[in-house]
């Protein structure tokens, strides 16, 4: 008698208007519906499969919404779940409020008192089920425990680390607008005698962000020997017969050459 009459009560109260009576309701109705089931125990002395239903509350934050957790679970077409679910032999499911992405169709099966939806009444959690031997179905549900609770830190990590890092388009500077300039600009060509470096430019001015593209070599004799690699912007170093020191065997060489000649 008391179980209908609260679930007469329940059906003329206004939930948009009581959000939290309603949820007292349907906790006393649910703890009123099991204490109706038969009293169920493992017979350890026979080789008999035995049935546990653990539930697991999903964590709650204000900083995301419960589908995108959801999502981060299941993973691409459920697969993260079944993985899981193969890893330690038990059944997983998504239950409570929140479970279905359609709200408005979620409502209206709550409504409907129908037991195979007493689940929406209650907050969002996992349901865990095995069905073993008494001692093996109590292991598999504590390693799918131990496994869910590793994979709720992973996805708290990873949503987080998303919403407190930086855009990087706000990060680095690009376009037009930007106000880098290049300051340091040589009066005069650089001739690098003995294949030396370039000096390096005073410290007060600005540092180079790059060098122009080189031009084409130019060739002398028939020897090809390169003359001069010198970049548009007079950069680079120029390099010649004169300011480039020949080896032994060029000089060797080039004496064959006077010889043959005169």
């Amino acid at each position: 008698e008391y179980l209908d009459d609260l679930m007469t009560e329940k059906e003329l109260l206004d939930k948009g208007k009581f959000p939290e009576i309603a949820k007292i309701i349907d906790e006393k109705i649910v703890t009123l519906k099991h204490r109706s089931h038969k009293f169920k125990a493992a017979n350890i002395m026979q080789n008999t499969k035995y049935r546990i239903i653990e539930k697991v509350f999903m964590p709650q934050s204000t900083k995301y919404k419960n589908s995108a957790f959801i999502s981060k679970l299941l993973g691409i077409k459920g697969r993260n779940l079944r993985q899981l679910e193969r890893n330690t032999k038990t059944k997983l499911s998504i239950r409570g409020r929140g479970s279905m992405a359609d709200r408005k169709k979620e409502d209206e099966l709550a409504a409907t008192l129908d037991p195979k939806f007493e689940h929406l009444a209650h907050d969002l959690h996992i349901e865990i089920f095995a069905e073993a031997a008494a001692e093996q179905s109590h292991i598999r549900v504590a390693n799918a425990i131990q496994c869910l609770r590793q994979s709720f830190l992973e996805i708290l990590d990873d949503l987080d680390s998303k919403q407190s890092a930086p855009s990087m388009r706000n990060t680095f500077p690009r376009g037009p607008h930007t106000n880098t300039q290049i300051q340091y600009q040589p009066s005069q060509q650089m001739y690098m005698a003995n294949n030396l470096l370039p000096p390096a430019p005073p410290a007060q001015y600005g540092q180079f962000t790059g060098i122009s593209s080189l031009e084409t070599p130019q060739f002398i004799g028939d020897r090809n020997v390169t003359a001069m690699m010198r970049s548009v912007g007079n950069l680079g170093p120029m390099f010649s017969r004169s300011n480039v020191r020949q080896s032994p065997y060029d000089r060797h060489q080039f004496k064959n050459e006077l010889l043959m000649r005169n």
